[in-house]
């Protein structure tokens, strides 16, 4: 009886001991797959666009802008070259794409042209401008730093419709500094892509025409695009659907929508102070995930908060502030969330 028992036990025993052990196998090859599964989810949604705010000034006063209509509290100025060269090196390993611009204007910036100089050197640049600061030297320079890509804002083919929104500045400065960007860039093999660009409001859709007859003679293609119009603006859509954006009936669109937001899943938003943002409708720094001063990339991007916005969005649970303040994907009303 005594044997029968012993054997008994020893059996059960031998038995749950190989299932504990089953389980910790199991356990460990979970813990395996949830690794690689991390990494792949890590490499799929990785920071390869980088967009980074070297000016926080602008000689215009765009009513839909962030910069130009007063929204944003923080302090002016420009990125040096001594402070953009910590980021770059940070980022020179993931960069794919990097935007030199976020809000404000990049070639008032006396260290523009070192900046891009030394982005260049290890990803694809893109830049977009006024262009009312630019005098000969500096478009020669800037044609030949390595950029590849300039968009120049213009909107506009007679001073009276340019104003309305490109207030402060002056279009035929802007035509001749667009016609010196196109020569220079003939004259050195083409190597930049120089896209003129209209926002097709209601007050200068008129111009469309004449706009990309002014293009072709100077042998760029414009580019038309639909504007961000802020709640209780001024200004108004076209009646051209192509460039009018759409707008959400209802949060659980809105939701589904930013689920495809590509700031969450390969974007990182950099500030002229380093502190890393949403994207650049955080202009008030709402959240902070790290500053890329004192951080490295890949400890910003894998933050708990920044983590979370991006289970959020990608999950169709949508985040409040964004929401609020995205005009990417907005809602028909606003006034009450």
């Amino acid at each position: 009886m005594y044997f029968l028992l012993k054997h008994k036990i020893l059996f059960f025993s031998g038995t749950i001991l190989k299932k504990v052990l089953k389980m910790r196998k199991l356990k460990n090859i979970l813990k395996k797959l949830s690794y690689f599964i991390n990494l792949n989810i890590l490499k799929k949604y990785s920071p390869k666009i980088f967009y980074i705010e070297t000016s926080l000034v602008c000689e215009l006063k765009c009513p839909e802008c962030a910069t130009g209509s007063g929204l944003i509290k923080r302090k002016k100025g420009y990125m040096s070259i001594e402070k953009f060269k910590i980021i770059a090196d940070k980022i020179r390993p993931y960069a794919e794409n990097i935007g030199l611009i976020i809000w404000g204007e990049p070639m008032l910036n006396p260290d523009i042209i070192e900046i891009i100089q030394y982005a260049s050197k290890f990803s694809k640049t893109v830049i977009s401008t006024n262009c009312i600061s630019l005098n000969y030297n500096l478009a020669e320079k800037l044609i030949l730093s390595g950029i590849n890509s300039i968009i120049v804002s213009v909107d506009a083919t007679s001073q009276e419709v340019y104003e309305k929104y490109r207030r402060g500045g002056d279009l035929n400065k802007v035509l001749e500094n667009l016609t010196l960007l196109q020569k220079l860039n003939t004259e050195n093999g083409n190597r930049v892509n120089i896209t003129p660009q209209f926002i097709v409001f209601e007050h200068n859709q008129h111009q469309m025409k004449e706009f990309s007859k002014i293009c072709k003679y100077l042998g760029l293609k414009p580019n038309f695009k639909a504007p961000y119009i802020r709640e209780n603006s001024e200004l108004k859509n076209s009646n051209i659907k192509k460039y009018i954006r759409k707008k959400y009936l209802n949060i659980k669109d809105v939701k589904r929508a930013m689920s495809k937001c590509t700031a969450v899943k390969n974007m990182m938003t950099i500030l002229l102070d380093g502190s890393v943002v949403r994207c650049c409708y955080d202009c008030n720094e709402d959240i902070i995930f790290g500053n890329i001063f004192n951080d490295d990339v890949l400890s910003i991007w894998e933050n708990e908060k920044y983590k979370e916005l991006r289970e959020k969005l990608l999950s169709n649970k949508g985040d409040p502030f964004c929401i609020k303040n995205c005009l990417m994907y907005s809602l028909t009303f606003i006034k009450n969330l």
